[in-house]
């Protein structure tokens, strides 16, 4: 009797894994975590973003998603110009720090870090993004903006001979298609990431 309820108590779990899962890989939100898995972003996803005093930028791509609790996450990407020069793409993903996501005009999270960087594209339709939960229950209609604010960047030298590099919210809304160089294309073109980064705060 007992491993009759056993059995019967692994097959309920094995089932309740297995419609979760799918839930996950038909394009539905994972559950409020900050660890949750990725899924690909709709067809439509919202853009906002940065650019560079030097041209080139930033850009964030995501869209709002329904939890499996009911609750609402945003699920989102973010990609950089591939033409930077080297300050600017090891510095870029620190101008995340400071940014935010607003949903309806309300600021839900700051620091942006914890999504995935993809390459730059006119399309982000099928990006696999992270999701992060926002505190806020599920509604129709709500309305998602990401917001980079300006900020100055500058290398840790300081004084006579600094670099620095500013970043103010994007005019366009896909400022990562940008160039951020006048160098020729083959000397700043570099693979997905440039530079190694961890995506971990």
């Amino acid at each position: 009797m007992q491993r009759h309820w056993l059995r019967r108590a692994a097959c309920l779990a094995l089932t309740i894994a297995g419609v979760c899962a799918m839930a996950v890989q038909a394009g539905e939100p994972a559950q409020q975590t900050d660890a949750a898995r990725t899924v690909p972003l709709g067809p439509d996803p919202v853009l906002g973003g940065g650019a560079f005093n030097r041209g080139g930028g930033i850009t964030v791509a995501g869209e709002l998603r329904r939890t499996v609790d009911g609750r609402m996450a945003v699920c989102a990407v973010w990609a950089r110009s591939a033409r930077l020069d080297i300050f600017g793409r090891t510095r870029a993903r620190d101008a995340l720090a400071p940014a935010s996501i607003f949903v309806d005009g309300t600021q839900v999270r700051r620091d942006l870090r914890v999504f995935p960087q993809v390459a730059p594209t006119d399309r982000y339709a099928g990006a696999q993004a992270r999701c992060v939960g926002t505190g806020q229950a599920w509604r129709v209609g709500a309305t998602l903006r990401f917001h980079v604010p300006y900020q100055v960047l500058e290398n840790e030298g300081g004084g006579r001979g600094s670099y620095r590099l500013t970043i103010s919210p994007a005019r366009v809304p896909n400022p990562a298609l940008g160039a951020g160089s006048l160098l020729p294309e083959r000397w700043t073109q570099f693979p997905q990431g440039g530079p190694t980064v961890s995506d971990e705060d």
